[in-house]
């Protein structure tokens, strides 16, 4: 991965799901879960509580482009994102 992509993937794309996220957690009851937690708990069976996107693409972006390009991300855990 270049530079360029790795600078576009984080800078544009990835930071602002973490950044838009954090903002929404802050004195939030779901502050402090896993992002496993917290993507069942927001999916909230079928009816997505608005943190639920900002999870969601934070964790899609970890396992299908960082998991996938660097050895150190192939530890993390799968856990479907639309859990039943």
């Amino acid at each position: 991965m270049s530079q360029r992509t790795l600078e576009l993937h984080w800078g544009k794309h990835h930071q602002n799901y973490v950044e838009s996220l954090n903002k929404q957690l802050v004195s939030n009851p779901l502050y402090g879960h896993t992002m496993e937690e917290l993507i069942k708990v927001t999916y909230n069976n079928g009816n997505p509580l608005p943190e639920f996107n900002n999870a969601a693409q934070v964790f899609e972006l970890l396992v299908l482009v960082w998991r996938t390009k660097f050895e150190d991300f192939k530890s993390i855990k799968l856990i479907p994102v639309h859990p039943k």
